[in-house]
């Protein structure tokens, strides 16, 4: 996403390929969050992955990365298992997610 000064806002990284994509990186710029800005980019990605007929979105996140996983949440990612000492500096398991496309409806 950009503003109108061409100013990169957010933006989503996704290994998109057959029945289930993998969200790798999410990053909003610090001077717009809490706007809305992530969800309206789920809210695209996810909306992008459904035309596209996916199954499932995995992603994986930092165990005390809680705005990440607030976010996952209450796109109704689940938690389905967990990673432990994956990521380093510092030490921290990871917690990973899906999201099943099968019986949901997605905001438009």
């Amino acid at each position: 996403m950009r503003a109108a000064g061409r100013t990169l806002l957010a933006f989503v990284v996704a290994a998109c390929g057959g029945p289930e994509w993998e969200i790798e990186n999410i990053s909003v710029d610090a001077h717009v969050r809490r706007r809305g800005v992530a969800t309206r980019l789920m809210s695209e990605f996810l909306g992008l992955a459904r035309q596209r007929q996916v199954e499932a979105i995995l992603l994986e996140v930092r165990e005390t990365n809680l705005p990440a996983r607030q976010l996952y949440e209450k796109w109704a990612f689940a938690p389905v298992g967990r990673r432990r000492r994956y990521y380093t500096c510092p030490s921290e398991d990871a917690i990973l997610y899906r999201f099943d496309f099968n019986g949901l409806l997605i905001k438009d």
